[in-house]
């Protein structure tokens, strides 16, 4: 068995998964992956010494003993003189982030240009690994489309990528596309930009990789608002959301750069969420799109709120009564405009929690799609 010790004294960025000491326990003590597991715990005596016991009982009650050698323990903030220590307790390599699982850096801080290094080493085997045919300019076309963008979609789906990487990316596939194996750069008879473009427009219909990366990050505001069951979106709704609308929140200060980097997408995934109202508890009145007129407060801005005589983060619940809209009285033309447009063949289910569907989809509401 292979095991693998983090020690985690500030906060540890993993993709989404963010930790901080000095906000409530959520009670995380490991992470089991496909054949890894991480114990969590802090840098202590007691703490090393209860996981030396556990690993003893678990050798003696199933045979299976962990190697040492190949697992490895990652101190955040640790004084040498505590290592020394610990180390005593429980003989276990000290290893240093950046820490690779499934190709995909775990890392504590944004993502950079080096970090990427890897998917433009990617792409460039794989041309070269095309050395011995003859490829057609066609061939090229479908190589790029089919093989060589799917290289950075993984990627893609987990971390902004950096612009530099992203232009040093779509400079290959150029380079590829017009000059075959010899990657000239400056062989492009037509900027990329125009390459991307629709079929319908004279274009190739490549996807741009920015583009691309924006729509797959979309992903995460969708699992925060379905409140998917998954340890970071509990995480995000427990210490970061904290009951305050998602849409209108402001970004933590100590949040991370992952968090903030989805963070600001919101204002593009607004518009593409849409809150189905069943009891209305757990929808915003004022600040979530529910109302097919959108987000109120966005559209008619606080005077509406002041009009109806109800705070900011009221639920859709308050105007709901017997399972059909009641509104208050209404006091001028916006309000009544509000409750004319407010559907009444689309009464709220009170037997029912609010739900989420995803916009733009060919049958209508949908779950998430890129």
């Amino acid at each position: 068995m292979e095991a693998f010790t983090a020690l985690l004294r500030s906060r540890v960025d993993m993709g989404p998964f963010s930790f901080h000491p000095k906000r409530r326990s959520i009670g995380l003590t490991h992470l089991v992956f496909a054949d890894d597991l991480f114990i969590l715990c802090g840098a202590s005596q007691d703490s090393f010494s209860l996981i030396n016991q556990l690993l003893t009982n678990f050798h003696s009650f199933s045979g299976l003993k962990p190697n040492m050698q190949k697992s490895s323990v990652f101190y955040v903030r640790v004084f040498e003189t505590v290592k020394l220590t610990l180390s005593s307790i429980l003989p276990i390599p000290e290893a240093h982030l950046l820490v690779k699982y499934l190709g995909v850096s775990l890392i504590s801080t944004r993502l950079k240009a080096a970090d990427c290094l890897i998917l433009k080493e990617k792409i460039l085997k794989r041309i070269q690994g095309w050395s011995n045919r003859p490829v057609s300019y066609r061939g090229r076309a479908q190589l790029i489309q089919l093989v060589l963008f799917s290289v950075q979609v993984y990627w893609s789906s987990i971390f902004v990528i950096p612009s530099k990487t992203i232009k040093e990316i779509e400079s290959t596939l150029m380079a590829f596309l017009w000059s075959s194996l010899e990657m000239k750069s400056y062989a492009a008879k037509v900027q990329w930009y125009h390459v991307c473009s629709p079929k319908e427009e004279g274009g190739l219909s490549f996807r741009r990789i920015k583009e691309w990366n924006k729509a797959t990050m979309l992903r995460h505001l969708w699992a925060i608002c379905n409140k998917a069951d998954t340890l970071w979106v509990k995480w995000i709704h427990n210490y970061i959301i904290k009951g305050q609308c998602f849409w209108s929140m402001d970004i933590p200060s100590d949040a991370s750069w992952t968090m903030r980097k989805v963070l600001n997408l919101r204002s593009l995934g607004q518009s593409l969420i849409k809150y189905q109202v069943g009891n209305g508890q757990n929808t915003h009145l004022w600040l979530d799109n529910w109302h097919p007129l959108g987000p109120l407060f966005k559209r008619f801005g606080e005077s509406v709120v002041y009009n109806l005589g109800k705070s900011l983060l009221s639920k859709v619940s308050f105007i709901i009564h017997n399972g059909a809209w009641r509104w208050p009285r209404q006091r001028n033309r916006v309000t009544q405009f509000i409750v004319v447009h407010t559907p009444v063949d689309s009464q709220p289910n009170c037997l029912h929690e609010d739900s989420v569907v995803w916009l733009p989809h060919p049958s209508g509401f949908s779950v998430f799609s890129a």
